[in-house]
């Protein structure tokens, strides 16, 4: 379970470096980006389907698709969505329960992203997690804040990241959609507070648009 897309668990270039990364080969991409008669991107591998709204701006490569997103009516928050897809894992084929093994997976992720680099990362929580409905497979919810320090700087309230995860299984593939933002919730005149955007509309409306083709 990724719970965090390219913000955010990954360091940001800084602009005079740019041309001194070094170069690597782009995966050719499993998912095919559409427009859909609503007027959003439509992205799907064939087996699972997942409508991007059309202000974002949709990235892929390989297994892996995202892209930023701002709802501008009502409460103005803005983040990232993405979709990525794994195959099951070995211990998952073999689970009596494979809904079980989700849950107990989700946990374990939470617990091993808890010891990761803990001189930057001070706490992660499982805010909820719950059962979804979704097909034979059905899937697995899970809302993740990730409270973290920034640059070594002692900010108060801690740079967080809130996360919500749906994790489908669908045949021999995990499909994990996720949908989050970082802030600084005592300081958001200096970071911004995106902390809250899992539960707008339009984050909403990308988590519940998943839909099995086959």
């Amino acid at each position: 379970m990724r719970l965090a897309p390219p913000l955010l668990m990954v360091g940001m270039a800084l602009p005079f470096l740019a041309a001194a990364e070094p170069k690597h080969d782009v995966k050719p991409s499993i998912w095919k980006i559409g427009a859909a008669k609503d007027g959003s991107q439509s992205v799907s591998d064939g087996t699972l389907t997942v409508a991007f709204p059309a202000e974002a701006k949709v990235k892929a490569e390989g297994d892996y698709v995202s892209g930023d997103a701002e709802q501008k009516t009502g409460k103005k928050t803005k983040g990232y969505l993405s979709v990525e897809r794994k195959p099951l894992p070995a211990e998952a084929k073999k689970a009596a329960d494979p809904l079980k093994w989700l849950e107990a997976s989700a946990k374990a992720e939470v617990e091993k992203e808890k010891a990761r680099e803990p001189k930057n990362y001070r706490d992660v929580r499982l805010l909820k997690s719950e059962k979804i409905d979704f097909g034979k497979g059905g899937g697995w919810k899970s809302v993740v804040d990730s409270e973290s320090e920034y640059a070594s700087l002692k900010i108060e309230g801690g740079m967080h990241n809130v996360t919500e995860q749906h994790v489908v299984l669908i045949g021999d593939y995990l499909y994990s959609l996720g949908a989050g933002g970082t802030g600084a919730p005592a300081v958001p005149q200096l970071f911004g507070d995106n902390t809250g955007f899992h539960k707008s509309e339009i984050a909403q409306q990308f988590l519940k648009s998943v839909r099995s083709v086959k």
